[in-house]
């Protein structure tokens, strides 16, 4: 479950690795909501829960903490636009690393 815990003025954008698990920071100023998907410790975590639901902060950044998350940990973000037709995931814009995916149709689009 996303909490606020170790997030501040100060969490960098995307994802950090810190003691316990890892902040995740989004620019989206248009999105009506954002949720972290991804496999964490072997465990499949997506759709659009309470429990993945990043927290806005009134100007545009979304932000959540993930314990137990670990390096080489799979993710990305469904974000809901103004017009929830306008939903999707995205990956990370600031990303350090990107996985190899299968070739379409079978790709994580």
């Amino acid at each position: 479950m996303l909490s606020q815990a170790n997030i501040d003025a100060n969490t960098p954008m995307g994802a950090t690795l810190i003691a316990g698990g890892a902040t995740f920071r989004a620019w989206a100023p248009r999105a009506s909501a954002v949720y972290l998907n991804g496999t964490f410790g072997g465990v499949l975590q997506s759709g659009t829960s309470g429990a993945l639901l990043m927290a806005e902060d009134g100007h545009g950044y979304w932000t959540g903490f993930l314990a137990d998350v670990a390096d080489g940990d799979l993710y990305r973000f469904w974000v809901i636009g103004a017009e929830p037709a306008n939903a999707g995931y995205k990956r990370d814009p600031y990303a350090r690393e990107l996985a190899n995916d299968q070739p379409f149709p079978m790709c994580n689009l």
